[in-house]
């Protein structure tokens, strides 16, 4: 993993922020770096070498970003808080959300920029097998569409900006809406699809460890058909979801913990997981998650439950508190899921219920809560809301702290309002996150997105 850290700079020398196109605020790819080639290389005289390097590189533009997809989605989704002394969540719960620096927003759109540099200059590199072209073409596209998802989950209907290989000073790429985000989004992995299905026996260049079941394109396709269904089923296609989880990795006699994942490491020039914290003094996690988890048949609580949380003393800052360690990543190198076996068969139980066949649901729901919560199958359909609760419960537990599923969870299916504090009543709840404002101050006309977000009072 230690290739993450040096081949990190190629894009650490990306100043661009997010998609603007003013002079004075932008100069991608030109502070050159003596010891790694520049991305000013990969525009003006790609190599295969540079090339495969930037695309090897586009691995820490998977791990940037978590703070915003994982840690902030979980406070708005009360999956759990991080408690530090010198953080305040304040703002996440009481005060209306305004637009500020956006450091997600310029990540996604800086390595996107990293992921364009490399789909201009693939062509154009001399003794690069055409295999080996599409095998990068493949993966770059399948980063590019990760991001972009992750971003359009933080905005929704305020939408974001997909169109981002614009030349430099001409006029700034529009804000679309969510639902040709959405459409882009599955589109590009549709495209990296392709790319792959004619990507060779192998990749040019080298994958992390947790990426080592899926080293080559044919099985990285699997991957983005998987990631390709978690966005479709954010927008109610279950028939494009069963059709990409037809194509994905998904294996209901598998190991639940099968996937693709970030990978970290204690290696010079690597780093650790960033939410790796034994003591509880910072992670922790939300304490309804111990009132409403579901009963084993012995009597103890769901075994995701016991596995992910540990007890520790209690922490109040801000008025936020809880004794209710967060043990998702229990060591220090412990990897992050981009999605797992796990996730894609409760992807497979809400598209079967969606589509009809609540029988094949309740299957799917009676693998992960036998097999991953320790709890007895349902026996019956629990009719409606009944099934979705089991869904949402059982993704509730499964997916904890891992994508900020929770909060996009209760959005999607009008349940914003069932959230309770952390605070008590009166902490706001917000449905949307506010562009960076970076982006809005560089517009003539301010965009919906640019306003503040008051959310809703919570009632209990």
């Amino acid at each position: 993993m230690k290739i993450l850290g040096s081949l990190a700079v190629l894009i650490g020398s990306v100043t661009i922020v997010s998609t603007c196109t003013d002079e004075s605020l932008i100069q991608p790819f030109d502070i050159p770096n003596p010891n790694q080639p520049s991305l000013n290389a990969l525009l003006d005289n790609p190599t295969p070498s540079v090339l495969q390097a930037a695309a090897q590189g586009l691995l820490e533009g998977l791990r940037q970003g978590t703070d915003d997809r994982i840690q902030t989605v979980g406070h708005y989704g009360r999956e759990g808080y991080y408690l530090a002394v010198a953080r305040t969540v304040l703002d996440e719960f009481d005060e209306p959300l305004l637009p500020a620096g956006g450091s997600g927003w310029a990540t996604t759109y800086t390595f996107i920029q990293t992921s364009n540099a490399i789909l201009n200059a693939v062509g154009a590199v001399e003794g690069m097998p055409a295999q080996e072209q599409e095998a990068v073409r493949g993966w770059a596209k399948t980063v590019e569409a990760f991001l972009l998802h992750g971003q359009i989950r933080q905005q929704d209907d305020f939408g974001i900006v997909i169109d981002t290989d614009r030349p430099r000073g001409g006029e700034l790429a529009p804000i679309v809406s969510k639902a040709e985000a959405f459409s882009y989004i599955a589109q590009r992995y549709d495209e990296a699809a392709a790319h792959l299905s004619a990507g060779g026996s192998s990749f040019p260049f080298e994958l992390s460890e947790g990426l080592e079941d899926f080293n080559t394109p044919a099985s990285m396709r699997q991957v983005a058909m998987g990631l390709k269904a978690r966005a479709l089923a954010e927008i109610g296609d279950y028939p494009g979801v069963i059709a990409a989880l037809n194509q994905s990795f998904l294996d209901i006699d598998g190991d639940l913990a099968d996937g693709a994942w970030n990978s970290y490491s204690t290696q010079t020039g690597d780093q650790t997981t960033p939410f790796f914290d034994p003591s509880g003094f910072q992670y922790l996690l939300d304490t309804m998650l111990v009132v409403d988890a579901q009963t084993q048949p012995d009597g103890s609580p769901d075994q995701r439950l016991l596995d992910k949380t540990f007890e520790t003393s209690y922490i109040t800052h801000t008025g936020v508190t809880s004794n209710l360690g967060n043990g998702v990543y229990p060591t220090n190198t412990s990897p992050i899921p981009l999605i797992k076996n796990e996730e894609l068969i409760l992807l497979r139980a809400e598209a079967r219920m969606f589509t009809g066949n609540r029988a094949g649901a309740i299957e799917d729901l009676n693998v992960i809560r036998t097999r991953s919560g320790g709890l007895a199958p349902l026996t019956g359909d629990p009719g409606d809301p009944g099934l979705l609760d089991e869904l949402l419960y059982n993704r509730r537990y499964s997916l904890l702290w891992e994508f900020g599923h929770r909060w996009v969870d209760m959005r999607r299916f009008n349940r914003l309002d069932q959230f309770v504090g952390p605070r008590g009543p009166g902490d706001r709840i917000f449905s949307h996150v506010p562009i960076a404002e970076d982006e809005c101050q560089q517009r003539d006309f301010e965009p919906t997105g640019c306003q503040q977000v008051d959310g809703i009072r919570t009632t209990r």
